[in-house]
């Protein structure tokens, strides 16, 4: 069926937005807090889709209009497809968004640029998509790239933890998936240069 709010090709995922869950927005908290974008959401495979379960630094109308994503006219849709990482160093000039709704979406909320990655368990199975967004144009350097996959990967061990179920069933813990992502958190704050001092006179 399509939307009437967005035009979109839509499934049952129209509900995804009184879904979300606590432990998924702690887990793009996470991300964020490693990779250093501005904003980010996760959404998990439901019946070929994207359906989004946690997102941090959105207003309402992007959440309503990228609920639920079965198309490629987006950066996850075309990730998905595609099965790998997909860079969009500057929305307004992308093939993937031109012409197409989602780019009026994607300005709306201020986002110029985005790198969406899909998360794989270890099995192989991807399980849905990290991606994280600037308010400015960026082409990512590819050791920015690479770490965003590393991280990718730790998202979907946080999401899937030691059984990668078939089903949606992964979402039930989300106390196991705060205390993951805070781990992320924790991480990345270590990583963190020490302050530098300056000796007084």
């Amino acid at each position: 069926m399509v939307s009437p709010k967005t035009g979109m090709s839509v499934g049952f995922c129209e509900r995804t937005i009184t879904m979300q869950d606590a432990g998924f927005e702690e887990l793009v908290r996470a991300a964020l807090a490693v990779s250093g974008a501005e904003m980010g959401n996760i959404q998990l495979v439901d019946g070929g889709a994207l359906r989004l379960v946690g997102s941090y630094g959105f207003a309402r109308p992007f959440l309503d209009f990228f609920g639920c994503v079965a198309d490629q006219d987006s950066a996850c849709g075309t990730a998905l497809r595609a099965g790998q990482q997909v860079v969009v160093a500057d929305v307004r000039t992308s093939p993937i968004f031109a012409g197409r709704p989602s780019l009026d979406a994607i300005l709306a909320a201020g986002c110029l640029s985005v790198v969406s990655t899909p998360l794989v368990a270890r099995a192989g199975r991807t399980l849905g998509m990290l991606s994280l967004h600037r308010r400015a144009p960026l082409q990512p350097p590819e050791d920015e790239l690479q770490r965003i996959e590393r991280l990718s990967r730790r998202v979907a061990d946080c999401i899937a933890g030691d059984d990668v179920s078939p089903s949606l069933t992964l979402m039930a813990d989300s106390h196991r998936l705060i205390e993951n992502s805070r781990a992320l958190r924790r991480e990345a704050a270590a990583r963190q240069p020490p302050p530098t001092v300056t000796p007084s006179s």
